[in-house]
């Protein structure tokens, strides 16, 4: 194994691979997943219109008792038990806890990032075994030992990363080339614990706070998470 970020995201040193590789669930844990830079400040989060839930990635700087849910993103992480160096970072899947939709590659537009839609029935997150997987990103740390991470679609030969808009809260994130056209600080993001909490406000109710977590680095690479175990046992029992 590499070396490993906070929150069990690690770095595997290698280089990046077009070819499908052979992944295993390993970990799984909610986030927030937040751009710190500024124009381009906020939380990753599915946004809703008139009609509902828009079907896309968005930020927002408002967390308020409305949103807070909506903005808390599982993190599905893999490891390479055959060929755990192939990777420089480590493969992801994300997925609104809300909502329950996962991000992915458009099928046919390469550059889209959308939410599993209602008759996509995609297998569950956790069964996920290659990175051809429209939902797989590899998360990388940029600069490499900083925390700041990138998210790059995996599968297919994609290599477009999460992207947003500068001072544009209303448009969509993208998937774009790592530093093509775009400042860097628009696809560099970090990842916090949430942590529900009381407001002081009766009014207010609760709200959300992002902290840091401790370290916990990721297991060997022929071990999987009692996370992923107990959601196969619980889909199982």
């Amino acid at each position: 194994m590499g070396n490993k970020l906070s929150h069990n995201i690690s770095t595997e040193g290698g280089s990046e691979e077009t070819t499908p590789q052979r992944i295993q669930c390993s970990n799984i844990e909610d986030h927030l997943i937040k751009n710190p830079f500024e124009g381009y400040t906020g939380y990753l989060i599915e946004a809703r219109g008139r009609n509902g839930p828009r079907g896309k990635v968005f930020r927002t700087d408002r967390m308020n008792k409305q949103n807070k849910h909506e903005a808390i993103v599982t993190i599905y992480s893999y490891s390479m038990p055959s060929n755990p160096g192939a990777a420089d970072g480590t493969y992801v899947v994300l997925q609104f806890m809300q909502s329950q939709k996962f991000f992915a590659v458009h099928k046919n537009k390469p550059s889209k990032l959308i939410l599993t839609k209602n008759g996509w029935d995609p297998e569950y997150a956790e069964d996920i075994t290659t990175t051809a997987d429209r939902r797989v990103f590899l998360a990388k740390r940029s600069p490499p030992f900083s925390s700041d991470l990138i998210f790059r679609a995996a599968s297919g030969g994609v290599t477009g990363v999460i992207t947003l808009a500068k001072d544009r809260r209303n448009k969509p994130a993208i998937l774009a080339d790592l530093g093509e056209g775009h400042a860097e600080e628009a696809q560099k993001f970090k990842i916090f614990k949430p942590i529900l909490k009381p407001a002081t406000d009766d009014v207010t109710g609760d709200y959300l706070e992002a902290v840091s977590s401790p370290y916990l680095p990721l297991g060997g690479a022929d071990e999987r998470s009692d996370g992923c175990q107990a959601q196969e046992e619980q889909r199982q029992g």
